[in-house]
């Protein structure tokens, strides 16, 4: 079972491409911690080093991994990539109050429940 401190094996591909560019051990770590909710220490990068059986990761993953870790909405905290589900939901919510609170739509009682009953993750009225 993989702990939360153990890096994911798309991390370890991309460390150890990082690792192969001449990147430092420092800036691959910030990389990796950034936005993480449970930080990985030096010794997780040195092991990723140290393991030839790690295949690294191509350019276009790499270049991937760093626009998904800089995808993150600095208000809400949550990531597009990571967090897509609850994005779209709350715009779903946002919109149907809009609508709601419009006074240019005359069934908007069934509009806001029909968008409030699509919400993903969230039970059917």
């Amino acid at each position: 079972m993989k702990t939360a401190t153990t890096l994911t094996d798309e991390e370890r591909r991309v460390v150890k491409a990082l690792v192969a560019e001449g990147m430092r051990n420092q800036d691959i770590h910030a990389l990796i911690n950034y936005e993480r909710p449970v930080t990985v220490n030096f010794g997780r990068i040195a092991g990723v080093k140290k393991n030839d059986k790690i295949v690294p990761a191509s350019a276009e993953e790499v270049a991937f991994f760093r626009r998904k870790k800089h995808s993150f909405d600095p208000i809400t905290g949550l990531n597009i990539y990571g967090d897509e589900r609850l994005i779209r939901a709350r715009e779903a919510m946002i919109l149907a109050v809009t609508i709601f609170n419009s006074g240019s739509y005359h069934f908007k009682t069934e509009v806001f429940a029909v968008l409030a009953d699509l919400l993903p993750g969230i039970p059917s009225i």
